[in-house]
C-alpha cells in the first residue's frame, strides 16, 4: 500500500518513466545529484504490491543494471522467466528435500560421526 508521503515525494521528485504489464509504474529523479546515480523506484499496482511482481527487463533497469527502458515487458534474454507470486506461507509453497512442510524434519542424509576409538585429534 502506498502512503500518503509516497504519493507526494513522488509527485514532487519523481518522473513517471513507464508502466509494466502489471500495472506497476516506474519513476525516476527530476533532478538528481551531480555525482551519484539517479534514483529509481517503483509504486505497485494495488493487486500486486509484492516485489515479485516485477518483469526481468525492469527489475534490470531499476538496479541500474541498463539505463535503457525496456520497450516492452517480455523477457530480454531466453534464460528470463516470467515473474512468479512468492508461495511462502500457502499450500502451494515447497520446501527443500528434508522437509515436508508439517514443521518437522526428515532426515535425508546420515551425519558423519567420529570413530569412538580414533585418538588422533584428542589433545594438542
Amino acid at each position: 500500500m502506498t502512503t500518503s508521503i509516497t504519493r507526494v515525494s513522488t509527485w514532487l521528485n519523481g518522473k513517471w518513466v513507464g508502466q509494466d504489464s502489471f500495472g506497476n509504474d516506474y519513476y525516476q529523479q527530476k533532478r538528481p545529484s551531480k555525482h551519484r546515480k539517479i534514483k529509481r523506484w517503483v509504486i505497485y499496482a494495488k493487486h500486486h504490491e509484492d516485489a515479485s511482481y516485477v518483469a526481468p527487463n525492469w527489475h534490470r533497469w531499476l538496479h541500474h543494471g541498463t539505463d535503457e527502458l525496456p520497450k516492452n515487458n517480455d523477457a530480454s534474454y531466453r534464460w528470463e522467466q516470467a515473474p512468479m507470486p512468492n508461495m511462502t506461507g500457502t499450500s502451494q509453497a515447497t520446501y527443500p528435500k528434508g522437509l515436508t512442510g508439517k514443521k518437522t524434519i526428515e532426515p535425508d542424509y546420515q551425519p558423519w560421526q567420529p570413530p569412538a576409538h580414533s585418538t588422533k585429534f584428542k589433545g594438542h
